[in-house]
């Protein structure tokens, strides 16, 4: 399981989640530079600061000897391949890589979505709130429009989702 694809979207994660957001001051002796007028970044991840990251892939676990799906949002066996999650706003992302044939990439995602949404949705405690993400990059590479508009839905930046998925399909 530990393939250049999942590698690529977990640093990417955890890259876009350690960014330090700095403020530039400006003396008052000097003019403010023009805003940057960029569309705000919206999504999921902006809704707490407190995501923590958890992988089947050992440098991206948790303090586990092998990765378990968090218990106390929803007791499964399920392993998905990402798990980020806020305790803070009781938010769980789940993100399941799949590299299929290129012609069978709408049948896996129609599968792991249906696996991941019985199994974790419908069995988690109730005061959690449960994304879930297929990702499918194509055996040659090809990756879903469908992917970009999941990562700007999670709250990733449009430059730094382009870079993930470039990354993700090269390997």
């Amino acid at each position: 399981k530990e393939s250049g694809p999942i590698k690529s979207l977990q640093q990417g994660l955890i890259s876009f989640l350690s960014e330090s957001k700095t403020i530039r001051f400006v003396k008052p002796s000097d003019k403010a530079a023009k805003p940057n007028k960029k569309e705000p970044i919206v999504g999921i991840l902006h809704e707490a600061n407190d995501w923590k990251i958890d992988s089947d892939i050992p440098e991206f676990q948790r303090d586990l000897p092998e990765f378990v799906f968090p218990f106390w949002i929803c007791p499964t066996d399920l392993k998905p391949d990402c798990v980020i999650f806020s305790m803070q706003r009781k938010t769980c992302i789940v993100l399941e890589m799949t590299v299929p044939m290129d012609i069978n990439i709408e049948k896996w995602h129609s599968v792991k979505l249906e696996k991941y949404q019985a199994c974790i949705q419908l069995e988690a405690n109730k005061d959690w709130s449960i994304y879930v993400y297929p990702i499918e990059v194509g055996a040659r590479g090809f990756i879903n429009n469908r992917v970009h508009g999941n990562f700007l839905q999670i709250g990733i930046d449009r430059k730094s989702a382009t870079s993930t998925i470039r990354k993700m399909s090269h390997m």
